[in-house]
């Protein structure tokens, strides 16, 4: 079932479920639509918590390219090998994921069970944020702040954050000191809801046209940073990796999901060394 998403943020309502509508003029009731428009999970699909064993949890975050934007191809997650937290219920993954706005295709539905455990996402993903959105107060803050509330009181506990983002940040010009801010802010937030799960960063900042060097350094500076690590490098996934722009096609988020594998496994390693 497809249906936009409402919820009661800091005080105030995104009111009316609805299709994402035309964007506006002002980039706050933009950032609201967008928000708005953020797929709630098929209650069809919806599986016992209790029934998920040991699962390998990974928080993602970011923008487009974090959720739903992929273009369609060969189907995600076979059913049963992987399942998608949404509020405090469990749920099947199939794209288009909950959490994350986009009605086609994602990277996460594409990885496959890691260090032999089952994989349980919980994703967060909004289109063309930048990250001083998820950091300072707004409605993305006020929504992000009560996902992970609900994250924080349920029964599984985050082993890894995904942090994939950054093509808004290129495009902005945002400085590399700034940006390099933003992971810190993003570190704060977590921890102060009780995740201190490692995150890892992705180099993500191609769309044509747009020169992401400030934002490609800064998320090597902010490796520097306690508990953040560098994550894959998707900028090399160009030509035929892309469906026309920005975004991923069927073979590119085949290639995104094994360049997180590898990235996941890597981090995991590190954690048991």
């Amino acid at each position: 079932m497809r249906r936009a998403l409402c919820l009661l943020l800091a005080g105030a309502a995104l009111a009316g479920c609805r299709q994402a509508s035309a964007p506006a003029a002002d980039p706050t009731a933009n950032l609201a639509t967008s928000i708005a428009a953020i797929r709630a999970p098929d209650p069809a699909t919806r599986v016992d918590c209790a029934t998920l064993v040991n699962p390998l949890v990974l928080l993602v975050m970011g923008q487009s390219n974090a959720g739903n934007h992929g273009a369609l191809g060969t189907p995600g997650a076979p059913a049963g090998r992987q399942h998608t937290l949404f509020g405090n219920a469990c749920f099947a993954s199939a794209d288009p994921l909950p959490g994350a706005t986009g009605d086609d295709a994602s990277i996460w539905s594409r990885l496959p069970a890691i260090a032999g455990r089952p994989i349980l996402l919980v994703p967060i993903a909004v289109e063309s944020t930048a990250i001083a959105q998820w950091t300072t107060p707004g409605p993305l803050r006020a929504y992000v702040d009560a996902r992970l509330k609900q994250l924080g009181e349920g029964p599984f506990k985050v082993d890894l954050v995904l942090w994939q983002q950054g093509e808004a940040d290129a495009k902005a010009h945002t400085a590399q000191t700034d940006y390099v801010a933003g992971l810190a802010g993003l570190r704060v937030m977590l921890d102060a809801h009780q995740i201190r799960a490692p995150l890892l960063a992705a180099r993500s900042t191609y769309c044509p046209g747009s020169d992401g060097k400030a934002v490609r350094a800064a998320v090597g500076a902010g490796a520097g940073i306690a508990r953040i690590a560098e994550g894959p490098d998707m900028d090399g996934l160009q030509g035929v990796m892309r469906s026309g722009g920005c975004h991923f096609s069927a073979r590119g988020l085949a290639a995104a999901a094994a360049l997180w594998t590898d990235a996941i496994a890597a981090a995991l390693a590190a954690r048991r060394d």
